[in-house]
């Protein structure tokens, strides 16, 4: 199910480029490294950063799980159960 996803987002551009979590090839270091990279440019030119993380620890936990599979299928997603 976890392949067909990911191959459903990707092909339909859906997910950011700047989405780095549980995707292939793409590590914490490079979005940090992004981030990093990101806040000096913006700097170089005068203007001013500021940040907000969040840790959204059990997030999906809380998701309810109908209404998820039901907004795949309108999607058009083929969810296999």
């Amino acid at each position: 199910m976890h392949k067909n996803l990911v191959s459903f987002l990707d092909t339909n551009n859906i997910i950011t480029k700047h989405q780095f979590g549980f995707r292939s090839g793409l590590s914490t270091f490079l979005a940090l490294n992004e981030l990093h990279n990101y806040i000096l440019r913006l700097n170089g030119s005068g203007q001013y950063t500021c940040g907000l993380f969040l840790d959204l620890k059990k997030a999906f936990d809380t998701v309810n799980h109908k209404t998820l599979l039901d907004n795949l299928t309108i999607m058009e997603f083929v969810v296999w159960l």
